[in-house]
């Protein structure tokens, strides 16, 4: 079995003899020595913002095993707010324009500005938890010690230890690999909030009018895993009948304000699009009884926090590697094997029949699967 992810062969091809060529040029590289005991760690994930929750558990069981190491993160910016507070971190180096945000750009001054703060950390050791070669080339570019991390896109021969990702591992598991532990089975997380995000919230808050209270998100980055504004305009039309005393919250970005505009807006059904801050939001989530939305960042601040959460997956990624790891009762995933999927694609590739695996989740059946919490 090959050890890429890629699904096209001509693209395992052409990895494969970067690969190998790399490995010849960088044969001396495995040969350095490992330090035992480092000073100064670094750890990198510069993707989104629901990554960078499930790599939480490993800043404390890196802390356990190195508890006198200084650990610096590197994140994506949008993900800072997270890391802020956390006993297990030293420093945080943010990176304004990650190459995983492809509404921005990463400048040639923000690559220099990054790779020189990462050198200044002087790493024994670094841990790129996504495996992706563009990672781990900017880092040995940039002088970062001794790398560990997956090469399951490429430049594992720059690795100082290359690890094999198996594909049916839990994503906060894959993490806890490379320093040669494992999670337990259920995980509550602590998130750090800051003054102005949880006033921002309590503002948002005290204007619910009923005794049940939701958070919606019916947005995600990718366009694949995106259920439908209709559905989930559908759906808060059946809860409304339903349950009277139920107050719903919809969250999101100032830029998804305008597709939601047709909501039946009222004082059960509050736009907080473009309100909150994500540190925001996340104080608004904590706050409610249940969420209801999209395989993206919100869900995993819903879950870990203890709430009642119903998330649409799809079949676009194998959701069991994605899913929180919190009680069954606590967790409905919507997620359909279809023949197209899973595609790992941020857009629908089905030419034929267009979106199926979300059209064939309806609305009636996630009504009727998130009724008992209202």
């Amino acid at each position: 079995m090959s050890k890429y992810i890629f699904k096209n062969r001509w693209k395992i091809g052409i990895v494969y003899c970067i690969d190998l060529l790399g490995s010849i040029v960088f044969y001396l590289l495995r040969f350095r020595n490992e330090t035992m005991d480092p000073q100064s760690i670094l750890v990198v994930r510069i993707d989104q913002v629901g990554d960078m929750i499930q790599a939480l558990p490993f800043f404390t069981a890196l802390r356990q095993k190195y508890p006198t190491a200084r650990i610096t993160a590197l994140c994506a910016s949008p993900a800072e707010f997270l890391l802020r507070g956390l006993s297990s971190v030293d420093s945080i180096i943010a990176m304004e324009c990650s190459w995983f945000y492809h509404e921005t750009t990463t400048s040639i001054r923000e690559l220099l500005r990054v790779s020189k703060a990462v050198r200044e950390t002087k790493a024994d050791l670094v841990f790129d938890l996504r495996g992706d070669l563009r990672n781990i080339i900017f880092l040995f570019l940039s002088g970062g010690g001794r790398i560990y991390g997956y090469g399951w896109t490429g430049g594992g021969f720059l690795l100082a230890k290359e690890f094999r990702y198996e594909k049916d591992d839990h994503e906060i598991d894959k993490n806890l690999r490379l320093i040669g532990k494992k999670s337990q089975q259920y995980i509550t997380l602590e998130f750090g909030m800051n003054e102005q995000a949880e006033r921002d919230a309590e503002q948002v808050f005290k204007t619910h009018t009923g005794e049940r209270t939701v958070v919606l998100h019916p947005f995600t980055r990718a366009s694949s895993k995106m259920w439908g504004i209709d559905r989930y305009k559908d759906l808060v039309g059946r809860i409304g009948e339903f349950s009277q005393g139920t107050t719903i919250f919809v969250v999101g970005s100032l830029e998804e304000r305008d597709l939601v505009r047709e909501f039946p807006w009222g004082s059960r059904l509050i736009d907080c699009t473009g309100v909150l801050s994500f540190a925001g939001t996340l104080a608004l989530i904590k706050k409610v009884d249940v969420f209801i939305g999209n395989d993206s960042g919100p869900q995993y601040m819903a879950a870990y926090s203890g709430k009642k959460t119903c998330v649409i997956y799809g079949d676009t990624v194998n959701y069991l590697r994605w899913k929180p790891k919190v009680r069954d009762e606590d967790l409905i995933a919507f997620s359909k094997d279809v023949y197209c999927g899973p595609c790992e694609s941020s857009v629908c590739l089905n030419k034929k029949e267009g979106h199926l695996c979300m059209n064939i989740i309806t609305v009636q059946e996630v009504f009727d699967a998130v009724k008992k919490w209202l």
